[in-house]
């Protein structure tokens, strides 16, 4: 009789931890389907800046040299910075204040941390800044 209250506690507590398990997880689907929606969100809030200006520059990183494309509204307020590292597109957008970038969105999750160095070599270029034409 003991030995049947243990495996019936045992077996309820394991009934317990599984649905807790349950509750606390996220499929793949789930967590493919959050992700697009944050890039989907985060698309339409970039493609809602009036971005007016660009300039390319070769920047040098931890990792290499990489060309940088930088896209500006009028004020060089807002950025959006686009380049091809490690066999994948990236991009970087966020504001600027006070010569400060703080990135509110990284494609891939990566380069925050070069994201200050990214728009410093950019502004130090001597390049010129283009006109983006509609």
């Amino acid at each position: 009789m003991k030995n049947k209250m243990k495996m019936l506690a045992v077996l309820f507590a394991s009934i317990l931890m599984i649905g807790a398990l349950a509750a606390c997880g996220s499929t793949e689907e789930e967590t493919t389907t959050a992700e697009a929606t944050t890039v989907a969100e985060t698309e339409a809030e970039t493609e809602a800046v009036a971005y007016t200006q660009e300039k390319v520059a070769t920047v040098t990183l931890p990792f290499g040299n990489v060309e940088l494309t930088m896209k500006a509204n009028e004020d060089i307020s807002y950025i959006d910075i686009t380049f091809f590292a490690f066999d994948e597109d990236q991009q970087l957008t966020g504001t600027v204040a006070d010569g400060v970038f703080t990135p509110d969105f990284d494609l891939t999750g990566f380069f925050g941390g070069d994201a200050q160095a990214m728009y410093d070599g950019v502004m130090a270029d001597e390049g010129e800044w283009m006109p983006i034409e509609e």
